[in-house]
């Protein structure tokens, strides 16, 4: 047998002395230790080990915390105590810790209880009693500081870092150090010397980097005052918790160390900075380079609804040459070539890790000469110049009359990733070239129910390309989704003072004090959809009182969605657009009035125009669209043949969070390349509120309403519950109707949908398409939206089926549509809107003059009772025309098992060609 190379006989024996400072006690039995078991956040409070105060005292944040020592509620050393235990816990669960000096800090904090005590309740400093950690790269006396290489393992320091003496004069006490990644430049924390960190919610995803085993430990719900919770965070991904060590922030910077750091600005901390009541927050979703996945970018819109909800003013902002800022920051990192790094773990004779071994030995990795680092230095200075003015110029986007306060970024495109993935820095190294303070926030967690896939999205490089392909929402699942807010250089009071913590944190799990009793609350996930489907267990009271069409339940789903129909103060804004898209000044005023309910943007620009304007680069450019009122919850937007530019459809959704109602008619929705497809993307298939949409003449890219339907059967969609499709074949651009999306349009359909209208009408000089019921009877156009004769098996939640054809051939009408209702079998209720055509002879004479006959379009008892073979659910259909009562109607149900109602003729009716032009 070969010897054990040298490198983990080192690593065995540091981490054999570390597991050796865990008392007995405090051990996990091997059923706690099972490493299948993914999520480990419940176990401390499985273990036994935390008595239920312990658990209340480690789930209570940094102000809590000092609250109750500084008023003597609560003991240094009870507390001290409690989070040693949770931190032994977490570290034989995660791994996170380098160095334990649990004895110490339970003597120390001893000592403070004995000071409050002897001098009467008085603190020996501003942090009294509260436990901190210290990253492995911080010198504390006494304890290793290795940055994680072997060759690092036995260098102790013998004095402090800075800022630990800052900590200790303010009577905090350090009771652990946490791990980090081999050198420190990496997002995942692993290292031969002290192992990998895991992550709690899911120990096949990594705790993030450079910080990660500070991360690990905050998901075990311990507060970590330093790098974890740093004001000028640029280390990576902080998992959940950050509401633990948020507050308390400016301690160290308020206490003034430019006399013993040269590092430290001479500046005194302002602990009052003035913040507007009402904030503008910048958001940013996607930096141009690569696209964050589905968690983040729901992160992004619910902390932005959230936003909105407290009153501040939410501003789409668009990336600025994100990817040149990494290319400057990038050999920057690196100026000696890493050179120094390369020595350190080639002393250690010790092997790289896949991911971190992939940055480090890049091909384009050199050492710069003193021309080429003054080159960058400029190009860094030259580029946070021209950022500053961009960030200025935004004050054209809000209506505060400055620029935005602060912005809102994702730190990482992706809510975690799986073990050895190199991810990409850029959204966090922006704002460490620039020097920009940040903060991050928890927002939610990632769900695999509703964080699908998009399968529509085309990666754009090479490294969007690999984020993309990693991408599981299973695996993801349950991951605590973080954000950054991003403030200007120097406002790093402002930043704290902002506190949007509470605004957009989503909840957590835990133990919580309620009422005087300690309660484990479960995860808490967004809230989930409201319910719009229509119960099988109402029979014949709301769910199947479908008179005209909607039934009451469908009313009350409206109402509570604020759709009742109540007219607006405002009365509905039409603009045409003419030349461009840009909306006209004069009208930005009344888009912002509270009380607008509806506005319609329609386009009257030449096609050929319209088309290579959107082709154009500097299309690209963001268009101009005023700040819109929160109350707009109906929009119509029609006549634009090739589309919009990019940015105009996803900017309208992020000013109309609480859109309920859509229109698109006469355009194609995808536009005229995969820039401005992506963009129709962002916009519809993240409208989380939508419950009416109507699509007449609408066209797109192959495989576009596939993936519009999976959007509204994702759990997270709010529920969609009127959709109507019409093709009217009335465009005289043959290119323009050239394909019906006739086989994707079944993939609108799900079951929440209590409406459900199919209208296509092809006229005779416009062939092309599908014409719904060919004269062999068939029933083509179920066959074509659900595929085949079985398919109609999926709706069978569906309670409220409403047909409106306009037939050419009246004698198949009621046949054809009578064998629609045989394939759904489990049909409850149904209204069959019948519109005749007017242009149609035979129909007219079905409906008008002397040899009116319209009973022939009706179903009688017979034609029912046939139906209900095949329906055994079947209890109510109700036909009619044009919803027109006075036209003629058949109203047939079930009561107590024998069908009752009949068919109505009008004597006198009204003459049905006048009606369909009034």
């Amino acid at each position: 047998m070969s010897p054990e190379p040298g490198y983990k006989v080192i690593a065995k024996r540091v981490q054999t002395e570390l597991a050796a400072k865990i008392p007995q006690e405090w051990r996990l039995g091997s059923d706690l230790l099972d490493l299948k078991q993914k999520d480990v956040t419940r176990i401390p409070a499985k273990s036994g080990i935390l008595s239920q105060d312990e658990l209340l005292i480690t789930q209570t944040d940094a102000t809590g915390i000092l609250a109750k020592v500084h008023t003597g509620e609560w003991k240094a050393h009870q507390v001290t105590l409690a989070f040693c235990k949770r931190a032994a816990i977490a570290q034989q669960l995660v791994n996170c810790l380098t160095e334990i000096c649990f004895d110490e800090a339970l003597k120390l904090a001893l000592w403070q209880d004995e000071q409050f005590a002897q001098n009467g309740g008085k603190v020996v400093g501003p942090l009294h009693g509260l436990p901190v950690s210290i990253k492995d790269h911080v010198n504390v006396t006494g304890l290793r500081t290795t940055l994680g290489y072997i060759s690092w393992a036995d260098n102790i320091p013998s004095q402090d870092a800075i800022y630990v003496k800052t900590l200790k004069k303010a009577g905090a006490i350090i009771f652990v150090k946490t791990t980090m990644p081999v050198t420190g430049m990496a997002i995942e924390t692993v290292s031969n010397l002290w192992g990998r960190t895991t992550n709690g919610f899911n120990r096949d995803l990594v705790a993030g980097g450079s910080s990660g085993g500070d991360g690990a430990l905050v998901e075990s719900l311990v507060p970590s005052m330093v790098s974890t919770a740093s004001v000028h965070l640029d280390e990576g991904l902080v998992m959940m918790g950050l509401q633990q060590a948020y507050e308390g922030l400016e301690e160290y910077p308020r206490d003034g160390h430019w006399d013993e750091d040269p590092s430290v600005m001479r500046m005194s901390w302002e602990p009052n900075p003035a913040v507007a009541e009402k904030l503008s927050i910048g958001i940013l979703g996607f930096d141009g380079v690569v696209m964050p996945h589905p968690p983040i970018l729901r992160g992004l819109r619910e902390a932005a609804k959230k936003l909105r909800a407290a009153g501040h003013e939410v501003v789409e902002i668009a990336p600025y040459q994100h990817l040149r800022a990494w290319e400057i920051a990038y050999p920057l990192y690196y100026a000696t070539g890493a050179k120094e790094i390369k020595a350190n773990i080639a002393a250690g004779d010790e092997p790289w890790f896949p991911a971190i071994e992939k940055l480090h030995q890049n091909p384009d990795l050199k050492e710069l000469s003193a021309k080429e680092v003054y080159n960058l230095q400029a190009a860094q200075d030259e580029y946070r110049g021209e950022y500053l003015r961009y960030w200025n110029d935004t004050v054209k986007l809000t209506s505060t009359g400055r620029p935005i306060d602060a912005l809102l970024c994702p730190i990482n495109p992706c809510a975690s990733y799986p073990h050895d993935f190199l991810t990409w820095w850029g959204y966090a190294t922006q704002w460490s070239l620039l020097d920009y303070p940040g903060i991050i926030l928890p927002v939610g967690f990632a769900d695999k129910d509703i964080d699908l896939k998009d399968t529509t999205y085309k990666p754009i490089n090479n490294q969007d390309q690999e984020n993309y392909d990693i991408y599981d929402p299973i695996l993801w699942d349950k991951a605590p989704i973080s954000l950054q807010l991003v403030a200007r250089n120097l406002e790093d009071e402002k930043l704290l003072a902002i506190d949007l913590v509470g605004s957009v944190y989503q909840g957590g799990e835990g133990w919580y004090e309620v009422g005087g009793t300690l309660a484990y609350r479960e995860l808490c996930r967004f809230p989930p959809p409201i319910s719009t489907r229509l119960s099988p267990d109402s029979e014949l009271n709301a769910t199947l009182n479908v008179v005209l069409g909607y039934s009451v339940k469908l009313k009350g789903i409206l109402n509570s969605l604020g759709m009742s129909g109540v007219p607006s103060i405002v009365p509905p804004l039409h603009l045409v657009l003419h030349n461009s898209f840009d909306i006209p000044a004069e009208y930005h005023e009344t888009l912002r009035r509270n009380e607008l309910k509806e506005v319609t943007l329609e386009g009257d620009i030449q096609p050929d125009e319209h088309y290579l304007s959107l082709l154009n680069p500097s299309s690209r450019a963001t268009v101009a669209i005023p700040q819109l009122s929160q109350s707009i919850i109906k929009l119509n937007l029609g006549h634009f043949t090739w589309g919009f530019p990019i940015g105009f459809l996803s900017t309208l959704g992020e000013l109309l969070p609480d859109l309920k109602c859509l229109r698109l008619y006469r355009q194609n929705i995808t536009g005229p390349n995969a820039d401005t497809r992506r963009d129709a993307q962002q916009f519809l298939y993240r409208i989380p509120d939508l419950v009416d949409l109507y699509l007449s003449d609408v066209h797109g890219d192959p495989d576009f309403f596939i993936g519009l339907g999976k959007a509204f059967k994702r759990p997270g969609q709010q529920g969609l519950v009127i959709l109507h499709v019409e093709y009217t074949f009335e465009d005289d651009i043959d290119d323009f109707i050239l394909k019906l999306p006739i086989p994707e349009l079944r993939e609108l359909i799900h079951p929440a949908i209590a409406d459900l209208n199919f209208n296509m009408n092809p006229k005779p000089s416009k062939p092309r398409g599908i014409v719904p019921w060919p004269p062999s009877g068939t029933p083509g156009i179920l066959e074509a939206l659900l595929g085949d004769t079985t398919a109609p098996q999926r709706l069978k939640e569906l309670s409220l089926l409403r047909v409106a054809i306009r037939l050419e051939r009246p004698d198949i009408h009621l046949v054809t549509l009578l064998a629609i209702l045989t394939l759904c079998p489990t049909l409850q209720a149904v209204e069959i809107v019948t519109i005749p055509s007017i242009l149609d002879e035979s129909h007219n004479q079905v409906m008008n003059g002397p040899n009116r006959n319209p009973r022939i379009l009706l179903p009688t008892l017979d034609d029912v009772r046939i139906v209900a073979q095949s329906c055994p659910n079947l209890r109510r259909v109700y036909t009619n025309f044009s919803r027109v009562p006075s036209f003629g109607t058949a109203h047939w149900y079930k009561e107590d098992g024998v069908w009752k109602g009949g068919i109505e003729i009008p004597e006198n009716p009204i003459d049905f060609t006048v009606n369909q032009h009034m």
